[in-house]
């Protein structure tokens, strides 16, 4: 029971001056200490509906409050407005639903169009975030109210979270509540968090190839003679004068591919290859032809729909979509293109958090046995069996919206299989069949494909 007041509200105020900070002088908002102050209410006696609590009480007097202004409005976070007003605290639809959401109120209002967001339980002190009131609070995940805001913080800190005054419908005149925030599809670190496991994944591989433990001495008493001379320049999987003839290739996968080590060998995974150039001209092409519009000048987040991409194909070409499931997700979701260079493969699945999103789309189906792991350690349900559940994210951090699997995590997944010796190294890289996948699905093997991962 309880919560860290003190540290709530600076974690709270911090954001707050955060973001003020990085707006010009003409959209500077109004800031007001105290959410009683904010609202003119009695301190000791607020007229509220129901009573708050010692801990909510002080916290709400120490925050600091965005007052809103006719046309704009600064949010606290991209998907949370802030602290509503004392007549949003309860939605509506729960006014005559006491029995069931009497324990609750709104404590960060949500940016949707539904009055979700932050709820508060006056029982436990905990909160959770619901992207709608029409969803039932028991039956979703709830964490301490400093850990919540921790974690918004760091993605202020890291990047993710952006402050930006020129998002579009950032003050308007249409009379619309509007942010000033966005999500940064990638960011840096996340960007050289997926090259090092990169990195990891090819030198275990590399380690294993046929032949490497005969060259290895050769190899180390060059080491300072090479080092000196300069003459072991890195290279890296697809130049960038190759990537920048389709501004159509997503920003995310022009970015890794021009910065991923080159490895010796062509099979990263069992089946799947390392894309050559002459690949990235065919997928390339095809995207062009898709998005003619597409400009390397043009920023990620004013990209409406950013393209999946293929970035590790499947050996052999062929694409076919088993069920009508399968068929929706990868041919019918607008503004995507669909399968590329008619193969199966490691996709990048950009979404609304992530723009390295990642799935794994198989040429057979998997689950149907039920033993296919999600990162949350749930299992597919059986009736969801598809070719393209494995590594499927699962609840994530409760407290935002839904994503897919990072590509590090799948990244991650694979180097793990290397150095246990799960899979076969021959002098092409992995040399395991399609078969070895269905590993994921028995009871034995099911926990060997659980992608895990932090992402915030």
């Amino acid at each position: 029971m309880g919560f860290e007041v003190e540290t709530c509200i600076e974690l709270h105020n911090r954001i707050v001056a955060h973001a003020c900070s990085h707006l010009p002088p003409n959209h500077q908002p109004r800031i007001q200490r105290s959410w009683f102050t904010a609202h003119s209410l009695d301190l000791s006696s607020p007229g509220l509906e129901f009573e708050l609590d010692d801990e909510l009480t002080a916290f709400l007097s120490g925050i600091d409050i965005v007052v809103p202004e006719k046309h704009q409005h600064l949010a606290f976070n991209p998907f949370l407005v802030g602290i509503p007003p004392p007549s949003n605290l309860i939605p509506d639809m729960w006014l005559n639903l006491q029995d069931e959401y009497g324990d609750y109120m709104l404590l960060y209002m949500g940016t949707g169009y539904d009055p979700g967001g932050l709820v508060y339980s006056h029982t436990t002190q905990q909160v959770c975030y619901m992207d709608s009131p029409f969803l039932e609070p028991d039956q979703l995940l709830w964490g301490d109210l400093q850990n919540v805001l921790e974690t918004y913080w760091r993605c202020v800190e890291s990047g993710k979270f952006v402050t930006d005054a020129e998002y579009p419908g950032f003050g308007d005149g249409d009379g619309l509540v509007t942010q000033g925030w966005r999500v940064e599809e990638w960011t840096e670190m996340e960007l050289e968090g997926a090259l090092e496991v990169w990195d990891n994944l090819v030198d275990a591989i590399t380690k294993r190839l046929p032949g490497r433990q005969e060259t290895e001495d050769e190899e180390e008493s060059q080491q300072n003679e090479e080092d000196a001379e300069d003459e072991n320049e890195e290279e890296y999987m697809i130049s960038s004068e190759v990537l920048e003839q389709y501004p159509a290739i997503p920003p995310f996968a022009r970015a890794f591919l021009s910065r991923a080590k080159k490895p010796s060998f062509t099979s990263i995974a069992p089946q799947l290859d390392i894309p050559d150039e002459a690949f990235i001209h065919r997928v390339g092409a095809q995207l062009q032809e898709l998005h003619p519009d597409a400009s390397l000048t043009t920023r990620q987040h004013d990209i409406v729909y950013l393209p999946n991409f293929l970035l590790f194909p499947w050996r052999t070409p062929g694409t076919q979509l088993l069920s009508q499931s399968d068929r929706d997700r990868w041919e019918n979701r607008p503004g995507h293109s669909h399968t590329l260079d008619n193969r199966v493969g490691l996709y990048l699945t950009p979404d609304s958090i992530h723009a390295h999103s990642s799935s794994l789309l198989l040429p057979f189906q998997l689950g149907a046995n039920g033993h296919v792991l999600k990162h949350d350690g749930s299992t597919v349900e059986r009736e969801k069996a598809g070719q393209d559940v494995l590594y499927q994210h699962g609840q994530c951090f409760p407290f935002l919206p839904g994503h897919g699997t990072p590509l590090a995590a799948v990244l991650a997944n694979w180097w793990e299989r290397v150095e246990n010796e799960d899979w076969q190294i021959d002098q092409n890289g992995v040399a395991d069949g399609e078969d070895i996948w269905k590993e994921a699905d028995t009871e034995e093997n099911a926990e060997d494909y659980q992608a895990e991962w932090s992402c915030f």
